[in-house]
């Protein structure tokens, strides 16, 4: 059965219900956490001043920032190589064409998302990620830049899961103008109320477009249009009275990224530090008030005068009040003159609690690693330093692998390729598939917790060697190590020596040391024979008298 603007409508319908019961806490974290986080289609309308009126204190937003920042620093850095194609079988991946080739597009991918607006994106992305929980990002092609990224808001779409739990339904709705739709569109697609606002010259009317997209579970095999594609994508006015789709297209690979910071079982959308940390944020806001308010009941208190001043009481600086005192009363004063609130007590409470807030959010893990190029710190340094907070962010990064950049690599490569980009592979790598190796600084600085325990297996093992347990170093496959330790450390697969050319070196070696030691024997006897002439017996040298008694049978 063919899809119609009224079914797809239905499905988008369908899609509400599971996003409802986060509503509510994301226009919490967006009012106490992170302003303009958030773009629910009813808000379009909303007044921007009054975004930010609950924030009395700025350390939730700023905790907030330095994580979206360290995660765009630490998996993604626009200043350091993040990713490294490689193929699964080491012995090819050392062979040179395989290296080059890789390198090459490598490079060619790099560049793409350098030229395009991927790393502006991915900051907004990560912030999503790291307050509602759950991000939102497109990759489509694009003429001018290869691709074209858009990071959506929480609230700007609904999501679906497949049986995996892995994302693969899609839904927006948003507002485009007159003129934007016929660019978009064209003239003849879009409905005959945007085609008269066009006519009229109306060309800023904004009008509401729908978008689904969805696995196409009819795939016609053989077909080079959508209908042959793994997905489908519609897009039709969710205003005015048009009954036809403005375009149908389709996807091989899913074009939207959609990174979650923690699910429970099949849930669709996610929780998040910022979910944590809310409480903190709603009672740091609640103390900020109350110390304010004790300030400005100390600096600028309420005046209790006597009934004879009324109208006569000036409280400008300078300003002077004259009225009859009359008999026992105490003139101007405080309304509350004995009072002195606690605002030490108050400032240490709340200290704590913004330190709270800062430990939620991993400032001091997510600090040093935004720091690193000016402080010269090491993937190393902050696996020992900060070894427990990785531990924790640890499940959180390998779902930004799988559902962020594993299809953001896939996408990429996948639209180079059809845009020509990518050279021919060498023939080696027929049928061979790619993978992809994360030398990120927080990928490194996870694999250097591994390392760390291989680098105390070899010094307990040198420390067995001191005291004279030598046979343990047979126990030790140092090649393999160095393997090892080089893949942690994402050194270039050329930088290390293959196998088979350290088995070749290795024999070379072996050759010119037996060449070297037959060499010794051979000027050893030749010395041993010069000493023997040259030693008298008798009559006769030391070496005839030898011979002599052989019977010349020494030859």
């Amino acid at each position: 059965m063919s899809m119609t603007v009224e079914k797809a409508t239905a499905r988008i319908a369908g899609l509400k219900a599971d996003r409802l019961l986060y509503e509510n806490k994301w226009r919490d974290i967006e009012d106490y956490i992170c302003p303009g986080t958030t773009a629910f289609y009813e808000d379009v309308s909303k007044n921007i001043d009054s975004e930010d009126d609950a924030i009395l204190n700025s350390v939730p937003s700023v905790a907030h920032r330095v994580l979206a920042s360290g995660m765009q620093a630490g998996l993604t850095s626009p200043s350091r190589p993040w990713f490294r194609l490689d193929v699964p079988d080491i012995s090819l991946a050392e062979f040179p064409p395989v290296q080059t080739w890789l390198k090459k597009v490598q490079d060619i991918m790099y560049l793409i998302y350098t030229k395009s607006n991927f790393y502006d994106s991915t900051q907004g992305l990560y912030g999503q990620l790291g307050g509602p929980g759950t991000g939102a990002m497109s990759i489509f092609p694009d003429f001018n830049h290869v691709i074209r990224c858009r990071p959506y808001s929480a609230g700007a779409y609904w999501i679906s899961n497949d049986s995996s739990g892995r994302v693969d339904t899609f839904a927006r709705e948003w507002q485009m103008t007159t003129s934007q739709m016929v660019e978009e569109f064209g003239y003849k697609k879009v409905s005959a109320a945007v085609r008269n606002s066009y006519d009229r010259g109306d060309y800023f009317i904004k009008w509401k477009v729908m978008q689904l997209i969805e696995p196409n579970r009819r795939v016609e095999k053989g077909a080079y249009d959508w209908r042959g594609k793994a997905f489908t994508a519609y897009w039709w006015e969710g205003s005015g009275n048009s009954r036809e789709f403005l375009r149908i297209g389709g996807h091989e690979i899913f074009p939207i990224l959609c990174p979650r910071w923690q699910t429970a079982d099949n849930k669709v959308y996610a929780r998040s530090p910022a979910w944590t940390a809310l409480p903190d944020c709603k009672m740091l806001m609640k103390l900020e008030e109350s110390i304010n308010l004790g300030f400005d009941r100390t600096v600028d208190p309420p005046i209790i005068a006597p009934s004879s001043a009324e109208g006569k009481i000036d409280t400008l600086p300078g300003g002077i009040s004259y009225y009859d005192e009359q008999q026992g009363s105490k003139g101007l004063r405080s309304l509350y003159e004995n009072m002195n609130p606690p605002v030490q007590a108050l400032e240490a409470k709340v200290a704590k609690i913004e330190n709270q807030i800062k430990t939620v959010f991993f400032n001091d893990l997510f600090l040093m690693i935004s720091t690193m190029d000016r402080s010269g710190v090491t993937a190393r340094e902050v696996a020992a330093k900060e070894g427990e907070k990785l531990i924790m962010l640890g499940p959180v990064i390998e779902r930004t692998k799988s559902e962020m950049l594993d299809p953001c690599i896939d996408l990429t490569f996948d639209i180079a390729l059809k845009a020509g980009l990518i050279p021919p592979p060498p023939e080696e790598l027929e049928g061979i598939p790619l993978q992809v190796d994360y030398i990120s600084i927080l990928a490194q600085a996870q694999k250097m917790i591994g390392l760390s325990a291989m680098n105390e297996l070899v010094s307990n093992i040198g420390s067995l060697i001191s005291i004279g347990k030598t046979e343990v170093i047979d126990k030790l496959d140092a090649d393999q190590y160095i393997d090892e330790a080089a893949r942690m450390l994402g050194i270039a697969p050329g930088i290390i020596v293959s196998d088979e050319e350290v088995a070749k070196i290795r024999q070379v070696k072996a050759q010119q040391a037996a060449q070297q030691q037959a060499l010794a024997q051979g000027q050893a006897m030749a010395d041993g024979a010069k000493s023997l002439s040259e030693t008298p017996v008798g009559d006769k040298n030391a070496l005839e008298a030898l011979m002599d008694m052989s019977g010349g049978g020494l030859m």
